[in-house]
């Protein structure tokens, strides 16, 4: 199997296939228009609630025009403010349409009565799906050669749609693209406490320096810390993967630019290609209603303290919507709920699931792909205990299903 090795990079470093795909011929989402409308001066007033609301429920119609001949629809529904919002407005718009949401349930991350009190809310069935790592195991095997895409979220988002297709749906509605847009992740945090100082990039390991460069540093600072997990180091060998010209490939006219559209990169390629290319499996449409572009254009031209962690969502859900309070503050004080919260010890701490993801051929794998600073520095006792080390066995048991 031909692989990207400067995209296999990335995607360890930072979770997501920002350009291109790391296999050969694999399809990526990518939002049909140009972003370059991005920018930190608004011409709306920000505080219109009304036209932000409009603009929300013209993006779900859009969204369903788009997908042509509507029979039933499945709704992805966490629980949290981004899919429990579009629920309710899939049911304001379109109050006789046919919708059931379907809720996955990790296990330790249990978020199920929050996803049941907003399917209550809006007047909506609601069916869970066991995707806990015992529930996976038995299914990597499938899941990765139909998606192949290197994430622990890939079984899990294979065996939603797999149930969502035997229950005879047409059309996936996804919530993502709130965060994106509305300042919704640590990421958006640092940089409202970040304060001006001459303090270049550290690439040393000690993480109290490469810190002090993201508070108090420079742009280039802050964007290196923040988006590349490792920026000591280079994971794979063979690559020619630069986090300079990374960052010089984003950068646009101020750093609130750029970590828009870093964060909208990073949306298309990790978690809206993963649920593309696992629908396709199942000849399922799946649609990201939020990533409309009146409502990005609207939401990235607004500057970043008006919406400090969604806040001009949370008011009209609070507000205008009347919706539960449980669900309104949820992640208000960045608590990060939903798919990228689930604790990695889930994963790790099941024995079925880590040698149904581990190769045969560990070892020479590890040696032949990674370099040794990675393997010196993250690989103990054959397993890494982090999101990179868990990418990287994906990826090896990935390339060992191919060749059988």
């Amino acid at each position: 199997m031909k692989v990207n090795t400067d995209v296999l990079e990335i995607v360890m470093q930072t979770g997501g296939e920002l350009e291109n795909p790391i296999f050969e011929n694999e399809k990526m989402f990518k939002i049909p228009f140009n972003l370059s409308f991005a920018s930190s001066n608004p011409k709306e007033n920000p505080r219109n609630s009304k036209n932000l609301l409009s603009l929300l429920k013209q993006a779900i119609i859009d969204s369903l025009v788009d997908a042509g001949s509507i029979k039933r629809v499945a709704l992805l529904l966490s629980g949290g403010v981004d899919s429990s919002l579009l629920l309710r407005l899939v049911k304001d718009v379109y109050p006789e349409l046919d919708v059931t949401a379907y809720h996955t349930v990790f296990g330790t991350n249990d978020e199920l009565k929050y996803a049941k009190l907003a399917a209550k809310h809006a007047n909506t069935p609601i069916e869970s799906v066991d995707v806990s790592p015992i529930m996976q195991a038995p299914h990597v095997t499938n899941a990765l050669l139909a998606v192949k895409t290197v994430s622990y979220s890939t079984v899990p988002v294979y065996l939603a749609m797999k149930r969502i297709a035997e229950s005879n749906h047409d059309i996936v509605l996804n919530a993502l693209g709130l965060d994106e847009l509305f300042a919704g992740y640590t990421i958006h945090k640092r940089f409202l406490i970040k304060r001006p100082a001459v303090i270049p990039f550290i690439r040393w390991s000690n993480s109290y320096y490469r810190h002090a460069g993201s508070r108090w540093g420079t742009d280039k600072a802050f964007i290196l810390y923040n988006t590349c997990i490792i920026p000591s180091s280079r994971l794979v060998k063979d690559s020619s993967y630069d986090p300079d010209e990374f960052y010089n490939s984003l950068k646009r006219k101020t750093l609130w630019d750029t970590i828009q559209t870093w964060t909208i990169k990073a949306m298309q390629g990790t978690f809206a290609s993963l649920m593309t290319r696992a629908a396709e499996v199942f000849d399922l449409q799946v649609v990201f209603p939020y990533m409309n572009e009146k409502l990005m254009r609207y939401a990235l031209s607004l500057r970043p303290e008006i919406k400090k962690n969604k806040a001009p969502i949370r008011f009209i859900m609070r507000h205008i919507l009347k919706m539960p309070e449980e669900i309104v503050r949820r992640g208000e004080n960045w608590d990060k709920m939903g798919w990228g919260a689930i604790p990695l010890s889930t994963y790790y701490s099941s024995d079925q699931y880590m040698r149904s993801i581990t190769p045969s051929r560990i070892d020479t794998r590890i040696h032949y792909w990674f370099t040794n600073v990675m393997n010196s520095k993250f690989w103990k006792n054959g397993r890494v205990p982090n999101r990179v080390g868990l990418q990287i066995l994906i990826f090896l048991k990935l390339l060992e299903l191919n060749e059988e």
